[in-house]
């Protein structure tokens, strides 16, 4: 007696969706037939257990069960067409899935997950799975026992994860990049006039109309060594020449102490160019030509970068709201 039931299996299923590993269209984009249609992603977190709470380390590690359902619209299939069939199993590797992490996530979770999913009859697609979660949690133990901890776990697309992050990267370096150029602005117009102020003329006591006396060099030791030096009165009051012990004069003592003296007097000198170059630029009332580009340019970026950055926080706003 030969029997007229039908039999049927799970592989007719998915002959019938034509889903096999090979096949891209289940895996490689969003399971929508139109691209405006939003894909609601229903996530279930269950605790299991509280595997460890380390104070110290501020980390707080449960044990969880996931639930993750959301609708393809390319799977359908009518069950009384298949003996009843009304849900299958197939890899996960076989569909498209969403990009979830946990942002408190600080360690990888190693153990094994079920390599399988739920598709069902009306395109429902189920994941079930376990997770050991390594997080951060600022803890705060200063009243224990009577304490109260709050430790959260927070689900959210990588893919969004990595635009923002790299648009607030773009905006740093755009910033960074300003301030350098800014700077380079400000000191090539502070050497243009540092140089200025170097080339000014020197007052000579030999060359001076009265020919005033300065203490000269005696001996040809001094003159060789050049270890003497004089100072004369240019502010237009007579007055005689005095030996001025600047640092040549120290090198005819110990050298270690003639050493130190001439850095200090270098110091010293770099100092009074910096004030002399801020005290004409006080006197002129006005700003070098680069000091002015910096400025505007400084002031031109403010202003983009702050319309830029409220258009960006405006549209994420809006993307998360959607």
């Amino acid at each position: 007696m030969v029997s007229s039931e039908r039999v049927c299996s799970y592989q007719d299923v998915l002959d019938h969706l034509n889903l096999t590993r090979g096949n891209d269209v289940f895996t490689s984009t969003r399971p929508v037939l139109d691209h405006t249609h939003p894909t609601m992603v229903h996530l279930d977190v269950y605790l299991y257990a509280i595997l460890a709470v380390i104070e110290k380390s501020q980390t707080f590690v449960p044990f969880i069960w996931i639930q993750l359902t959301w609708n393809n619209e390319r799977i359908w299939w009518d069950p009384s067409q298949f003996c009843g069939i009304s849900r299958v199993s197939v890899p996960k590797e076989m569909l498209w899935i969403p990009d979830l992490l946990i942002y408190e996530m600080i360690e990888k979770d190693d153990g094994p997950h079920s390599p399988y999913l739920y598709v069902s009859h009306d395109g429902i697609v189920l994941i079930e799975d376990e997770m050991k979660v390594v997080s951060t949690c600022k803890m705060d133990v200063h009243k224990f026992p009577f304490d109260t901890q709050r430790c959260n776990i927070t689900f959210s697309s990588a893919i969004h994860i990595a635009t923002y992050c790299i648009v607030i990267f773009a905006f740093m370096l755009l910033s960074l990049l300003e301030t350098i150029l800014v700077t380079h602005l400000v000191e090539r117009d502070s050497i243009h006039q540092e140089t200025g102020i170097d080339r000014a003329p020197a007052y000579d006591c030999d060359n001076k109309p009265d020919h005033t006396p300065c203490h000269t060099c005696d001996s040809e030791e001094e003159r060789r060594r050049g270890c003497c030096a004089c100072i004369c009165d240019v502010s237009g009051r007579k007055a005689p020449c005095e030996p001025l012990p600047v640092a040549e004069e120290v090198i005819c003592s110990e050298q270690g102490e003639s050493r130190l003296l001439l850095l200090i007097l270098g110091d010293l000198r770099a100092v009074e160019r910096t004030l002399a170059l801020f005290a004409s630029g006080r006197r002129e009332g006005k700003l070098g030509y680069w000091t002015r580009v910096a400025r505007r340019l400084n002031a031109a970026f403010f202003t983009i970068y702050l319309i830029s950055v409220m258009l960006f926080i405006s549209l994420m706003c809006k993307e998360w709201l959607n």
